[in-house]
């Protein structure tokens, strides 16, 4: 029996240190599922916005065949632009 005790010691010692080096303590535990579920649903509606718009580029690749897209000047801006805010390169 004292083995176990000092076995739930040690785990409960290691979850109070590992709040501490994290700050998980730092949001009243509601508040980090609110915060959690929050970001589970932006994910999720994210990932159904990429599947929507990779459906639809891929239906419109589908139509245009095998001809080479052609931008005109300021569309060839506006993915600049629209790359710049997005950070890649």
């Amino acid at each position: 029996m004292r083995g176990l005790t000092n076995d739930i010691r040690e785990r409960t010692r290691r979850v109070v240190a590992r709040e501490k080096a994290t700050g998980a303590d730092v949001l009243p535990m509601p508040f980090q599922f609110l915060a959690a579920w929050v970001g589970v649903w932006v994910a999720r509606h994210q990932a159904n916005q990429i599947a929507y718009l990779k459906t639809v580029n891929r239906a419109l690749m589908e139509r245009l065949g095998k001809k080479r897209l052609r931008f005109t000047d300021a569309e060839r801006r506006q993915l600049a632009v629209r790359n710049r805010c997005t950070d890649r390169t």
